[in-house]
């Protein structure tokens, strides 16, 4: 987790594995917040997935939840008030979520094997989902 100097009131999470350590193995994470008033949370209770989560504006919001196994998730947030979701406990999974407007919503659900889903809003005020 990389919040920069200068940037104020960000949250940001980090969870790897289960209670009995089973689960959750191999994994890779990290945020880095460049703005104010971000919040950003990981949970990665399957094994060897990759969750990249860049918020440079202001007010943005993410989640990424990976409970399957080899999974990749990007969400970059470049504007302000965006919210960015990715869940995948399928496997083999590539979701990408890619906010460059204010005011948007892009959620990624990925339930079965081997899906690719990338969100793009370059633009603002718009909402997207893919299931």
């Amino acid at each position: 987790i990389l919040q920069t100097s200068g940037s104020q009131d960000n949250v940001a999470s980090i969870t790897q594995g289960t209670m009995d350590a089973t689960d959750g193995n191999d994994n890779l994470a990290a945020i880095l917040q460049d703005g104010n008033d971000n919040a950003a949370d990981v949970s990665q209770t399957g094994d060897e997935n990759v969750a990249l989560v860049n918020q440079l504006g202001n007010d943005n919001a993410s989640t990424v939840d990976q409970s399957g196994d080899e999974n990749l998730a990007l969400v970059d947030q470049l504007g302000d008030e965006n919210i960015g979701d990715v869940a995948q406990s399928g496997d083999n999974n590539f979701g990408q979520v890619l906010q460059n407007g204010d005011d948007n919503s892009g959620d990624i659900s990925q339930g079965g094997d081997e899906n690719l889903a990338v969100v793009l809003q370059e633009s603002s005020d718009n909402v997207a989902t893919i299931t």
